[in-house]
């Protein structure tokens, strides 16, 4: 396939969580928070999988375009809007079985 163009996509986090995908052996982890938007709190930490995968997608001569969802804060609405614009040939992303964080109270809950 010619002239294919795919974007790599991080997801932003969902409301009341911050996703780390590569943590936990790339099983995923995810913390609960106070945030009521999607994006992400503090620090966030680079997918390691995305140059790897934009390496070997530039390599087979595909053009490749990536967009760090949780680095930009991005919301769900803007995600569709990048994907929209882009029109892009394939999406890749990460998807993981997230292990939630116990936060020593007995149960996990997103509002605290």
């Amino acid at each position: 396939m010619a002239n294919c163009r795919v974007m790599i996509l991080n997801l932003p986090s969902p409301p009341g969580m911050d996703v780390e995908r590569d943590f936990a052996g790339s099983y995923g982890t995810a913390s609960p928070v106070r945030r009521t938007r999607y994006g992400h709190s503090g620090d966030v930490v680079f997918p390691v999988f995305m140059p790897y995968l934009a390496t070997a997608v530039t390599w087979q001569g595909w053009s490749v375009h990536i967009v760090d969802g949780q680095a930009q804060r991005l919301t769900a609405d803007a995600v569709v809007s990048v994907v929209l614009e882009q029109q892009p040939d394939f999406i890749v992303s990460l998807v993981f079985l997230l292990s939630p964080i116990f936060c020593g109270c007995g149960a996990w809950n997103a509002d605290g």
